[in-house]
């Protein structure tokens, strides 16, 4: 972010910071407070707050309020009045769970004689379970010698201390925190062998809380895009990660208690820092499902949905309090703990032998310490920043706009006036600019009823201050800006914003070769470059040909005479062909395989001669006295005649030479009316040609009527109903081109040639029925699949017309990221049973969890796309 600033101030400074409202009352710096003991460990998971006795106590309402307390239950969180309600149906359930926990671990079986009893507060199996463990673990260390060398313990811990340690500890990611660097403990390499034992241990506990948080907010988004009730796997799914999350809290315990034995700290002074980092982390968590996204529900709504199993979406609400500055002060006190970790490596290595191994695991543990410690800032930061894209998609564009693509994030967004040389004294008109991390779009309207004005590519823009100050010139290959923010504090801070993504965006896209799919001019420049190459190459073998020829036209044996126009083209005719004048394109389609060449030749020279200089009037006639053949050139007035007579007009066109042409009726752009005219593809200069009559296309003098450019074309059967009919898009088409063919056979060899001059970028594109969701549960809806293989990505539309003409993209109802994803076929027979469906393919996108199941019609067409898939995600 510019100038170190993150989501939430930027969105204060644009449009004043919000008061949070109805802030639970658990989110107060209690939770992050120190406790003095490992007893607190689970204060932070058990307790929320002091119960409010002046709440009202109705089941639908207060109780699923923060403001009263909860307990960790039964795999829920259940408010303490209601504890005694559970507590009944729950003791038989309890007792046959501890049945089967005592036959866990047969390595403790001597030590569960001297367990101590369980805490008479009943928390569910569940909690039961890992409670159980802990005791087990308290009467196994009862019994061990508390002078337990380093080794023994590190082999307790099963992570002996050795390369595998040291690797661990050089892996990036957040590390253990005491308070070492306060006390006078001496720092030695038996004190940091054990430290790197414990990172070991709370490395998987974040593991564990970083997965927990995706689970819930996977399933919290996928209710909130569509609020339903929660099924039962969803149910078993969320109490299984929080007591995933409590068991691996549990461990961590287990390890602290360890290192505090081994090394003969204080409890008090040397766990007080860790426990506090993790009750701070795990209040974290809660502010991340709460505030860190409004698809994501808040816990009162998790513990509503658990409890009822019904989903409350009030987004509105949590999204405003995100905005204040709470989602910044929460940060702080976990972040805070890595610059005392910092101070204890500087000084193990001041201290140690240079020639111990772990003195270059400390140093790279300087390194990774503060990439924690921004990857954890940004990707909190960025998280917020993805979930605004479908917010402003979905609430402020209605779902209109189609603004979610793979990896997209919201920078910032704001109310900007645009001014012009009329009105810049007074004031421009003011649009609502949204910025993303690859595009800004300006829109107008209220919300809900936003239309975009503007799309401009972050990557291609340049931006400079403006000569007077208090206004900014934004520049685009598309178009050109002249903006201004309604302080200067404002208009500086856009500038910022758009300078830096604009050079990430480049240096991004300049790594992986990828553009953005809302802008063409890239990919239209390459096409033209493309084409510069392809005609300087057909030009150099046409003036080759052209050689070749001009020898053949003289006769050798005659060079002293003159040779007339028709002399000089019927010796080059096939004998077959008779009189010259009688000769049309029927009887050229039957010449020889052996004259293709002849008219090949005349082709490129008649294409060649348009860019060559006029020859000199000593150079059109053959010299009666030259005795070199070779050298003599032809004629261009026979060269004339013998195109002429080839059906070649001055289009440049081969009338019969086996480009695709024909009678076509076309449909009026105003009135509908039909109308009857002969095409022509003119492959030389990517153009459909058409003429009133055929006559009128083999006449020399004749110039088309109309002509379609065939660039980036997109063409298929038309759904008019006609049963010969076809639709024709080009790059720059608002609207498509309707042909009817003579009959259905002539409709799809039309499609096939003109096929030909489509976007090289789309490989494939097919009907299919996609089924999408999280485990696709989704119904099948039929929709067009086009893939883009340089993007790696392909997009799907609700029709086949939207797949085509001006800025298609943007008509995409969504799209799949084919980056390291991965595609299989899925067997007939599972297929039919499970799906109703006898041909499936399962996509599967790396960056998402999300199942795209799209049916075809025959095994041959899905086998196809899943080898395309695979070979494209593979690049």
């Amino acid at each position: 972010m510019a100038d170190g600033k993150d989501i939430a101030t930027i969105f204060a400074d644009d449009f004043g910071a919000r008061p949070a409202r109805n802030v639970p009352s658990w989110l107060s710096t209690q939770m992050f407070s120190a406790p003095s003991s490992d007893d607190g460990l689970f204060d932070g998971l058990s307790g929320i707050s002091a119960h409010n006795s002046d709440e009202d106590e109705d089941d639908d309402t207060s109780d699923d309020g923060l403001g009263s307390e909860h307990e960790f239950q039964s795999g829920q969180f259940v408010p303490v009045s209601q504890h005694s309600r559970h507590r009944a149906s729950d003791d038989d359930d309890d007792d046959d769970d501890d049945d089967d926990d005592d036959q866990d671990d047969s390595k403790v079986d001597s030590a569960k004689a001297t367990a101590p009893p369980l805490p008479e507060k009943d928390h569910g199996p569940l909690v039961d379970q890992a409670l159980r463990k802990e005791a087990l673990v308290d009467a196994f260390w009862d019994k061990t010698s508390v002078d337990a060398t380093p080794g023994e313990v590190a082999a307790e811990l099963d992570d002996p201390v050795g390369s595998e340690t040291v690797a661990a500890a050089a892996a990036p990611g957040p590390v253990v925190v005491d308070e070492l660097a306060n006390s006078n403990i001496p720092i030695d390499v038996q004190t940091v062998h054990l430290l790197l034992a414990l990172q070991s241990q709370y490395v998987k506990l974040l593991r564990v809380v970083d997965r927990t948080y995706i689970r819930v907010a996977r399933a919290s988004h996928a209710l909130s895009r569509k609020p339903r009730v929660l099924g039962d796997n969803e149910m078993e799914a969320i109490f299984l990660n929080w007591s995933d999350l409590l068991a691996a809290a549990i461990d961590l315990k287990r390890a602290m208690r360890t290192t505090r034995q081994a090394a003969g700290l204080d409890p008090a002074a040397a766990l007080s820092g860790l426990l506090g980092h993790v009750q701070a982390h795990l209040a974290y968590l809660r502010l991340y499902t709460i505030f860190a996204s409004e698809h994501v529900f808040s816990m009162k709504s998790l513990e509503a949905a658990i409890r009822r199993r019904v989903a409350f979406v009030d987004l509105i609400e949590l999204n405003e309090a995100s905005d204040g500055i709470m989602f910044k002060a929460m940060l702080d006190r976990p972040l805070r703990h890595f610059q005392d970790l910092r101070v204890v490596v500087h000084r193990f290595v001041a201290l140690a032998p240079p020639a111990d191994p772990l003195v270059a695991t400390a140093e790279r543990l300087v390194g990774n310490l503060a990439s924690a410690e921004e990857q954890v800032n940004r990707e909190a930061l960025l998280s917020e920043a993805r979930s605004r894209v479908i917010s402003i998609q979905e609430k402020l564009f209605s779902g209109k706009v189609n603004l979610v693509y793979p990896g997209r994030y919201c920078v910032r967004y704001g109310p900007l006036q645009k001014l012009t040389t009329a009105n810049k004294k007074d004031g421009g008109k003011v649009y609502t600019f949204f910025m993303f991390d690859d595009l800004i779009v300006g829109a107008e309207g209220r919300t809900g009823q936003m239309r975009v004005k503007y799309v401009l590519d972050l990557q291609d823009i340049k931006v400079s201050e403006s000569a007077g100050g208090g206004s900014f010139h934004v520049e685009s290959p598309i178009k050109s800006l002249l903006l201004a923010g309604s302080s200067d504090a404002i208009t500086q801070s856009w500038i910022a914003d758009i300078v830096a993504h604009s050079k990430a965006l480049s240096q991004r896209r300049g790594q992986h070769g990828v553009r953005n799919p809302f802008t063409l001019d890239e990919l239209v420049r390459n096409d033209a470059v493309r084409a510069r190459s392809t005609v300087d190459a057909s030009l150099e073998e046409s003036r080759d040909v052209m050689q070749a020829v001009k020898r053949d036209c003289v006769d050798s044996s005659n060079a002293n005479t003159f040779m007339t126009n028709d002399e000089v083209a019927a010796e080059h005719l096939p004998e077959s062909m008779g009189d010259a004048k009688q000769f049309d394109s029927v009887s050229m389609d039957k010449a020889a395989p052996a004259d293709d060449a002849v008219k090949t030749a005349l082709l490129k020279i008649h294409v060649t001669a348009a860019e060559a200089p006029e020859a000199s009037p000593r150079q059109r006639m053959v010299s009666p006295t030259s005795s070199d053949a070779e050298a003599a050139p032809a004629s261009s007035s026979s060269m004339k005649k013998a195109t002429m007579l080839m059906g070649m007009g001055t289009s440049g066109m081969l009338v019969g030479s086996g480009a695709m042409q024909g009678y076509l009726k076309m449909k009026g752009s105003t009135f509908m009316q039909l109308q009857s005219m002969f095409f022509m593809v003119n492959a030389a200069k990517r153009e459909l040609c058409s003429w009133k009559l055929k006559a009128d296309a083999q006449r020399s003098s004749s110039h088309p009527k109309k002509s379609i450019p065939l660039k980036d074309v997109v063409v298929f059967p038309s759904e008019s109903g006609e049963d010969a009919a076809f639709e024709l898009y080009h790059a720059e088409a608002k609207r498509p081109f309707v042909f009817i063919a003579t009959d259905p056979g002539n409709r799809d060899a039309w499609c096939e040639a003109l096929a030909k001059f489509r976007q090289a970028d789309r490989t494939m594109e097919n009907f299919f029925e996609k089924r999408g969701g999280d485990q696709g549960t989704k119904p099948w809806r039929l929709r067009y699949f086009v893939m883009l293989e340089t993007r790696r990505v392909i997009l799907y539309f609700n029709r086949r017309q939207d797949a085509a003409g001006l800025d298609w993209q943007l008509n995409a109802n969504g799209s799949i990221d084919l980056t390291e994803c991965s595609a299989r076929a899925i067997d007939r027979a599972e297929a039919l049973e499970k799906m109703g469906r006898e041909f499936i393919m399962e996509v599967i996108p790396n960056n998402t969890r999300r199942r795209f199941y799209m049916a075809g019609d025959t095994q041959q067409l899905v086998d196809e796309w899943v080898g395309q898939i695979r070979r494209v995600a593979s690049r």
